[in-house]
């Protein structure tokens, strides 16, 4: 974004409209979701500087934390005619570091520069878009995979579980999910903003004339 040629235009505007701004890049993964999403947020007040969004001191979770392994979702032979030659050396790398034994996310479509594969222990890489990991298991008759399901990335994005998606095909909520922000990322920039306005609501004092009230 901000390699953006007209970014600097933007700035200009939301400065001309009257704000002050605040750029701040933030990861999903320092506020307890278990991916990596790096992201340009632009914190903007009119009253004031806006401070910076605070980074909480929480556990970092990994993709195993997201992952249904119950047996609820079908997998199919990891090696198949009909598979990407891509995607099986992807596969086989990942093989290859970890051994035959242990399961392990691939990026099924393209590649997310990190050799096109990650393992359960480590939060979820999103260079590649959320859609595209596939889960690969180990079995007594050779490797089997499937695709990341809804509940599990709506869960990658720390979404509530009671958080419904109810339109669309599968492959649209997948998108849907794919391109949102994810909720405790955003609820700190909002937070940020909100202290502030109380801060500056609390320091208001009663007048002569009644009580002199900031709304947000």
């Amino acid at each position: 974004m901000r390699k953006w040629d007209r970014y600097q235009e933007l700035i200009d505007d939301l400065t001309d409209l009257g704000y002050h701004i605040h750029p701040q890049v933030l990861n999903s993964a320092d506020f307890g979701v278990p991916q990596r999403r790096r992201r340009l947020f632009l914190i903007c007040d009119l009253l004031k500087k806006p401070n910076p969004v605070r980074i909480p001191s929480v556990a970092s979770k990994a993709a195993l934390d997201i992952l249904d392994l119950n047996g609820t979702y079908k997998f199919t032979p990891l090696r198949s005619p009909r598979r990407a030659k891509a995607t099986l050396e992807r596969a086989d790398r990942a093989i290859d570091s970890l051994g035959k034994s242990s399961p392990f996310l691939l990026v099924y479509y393209g590649s997310d520069h990190a050799g096109g594969w990650q393992p359960l222990d480590a939060p979820l890489r999103t260079v590649t878009t959320l859609d595209r990991f596939a889960l690969v298991m180990p079995t007594p008759a050779g490797h089997v995979m499937r695709m990341l399901q809804v509940p599990e990335l709506k869960a990658a994005m720390g979404m509530p579980a009671k958080f419904e998606i109810r339109h669309g095909s599968r492959r649209e909520r997948l998108r849907l999910v794919g391109n949102a922000v994810c909720p405790p990322v955003m609820r700190a920039a909002v937070r940020s903003l909100a202290q502030a306005v109380q801060g500056l609501t609390a320091e208001l004092k009663p007048t002569s004339g009644g009580l002199n009230v900031a709304t947000v």
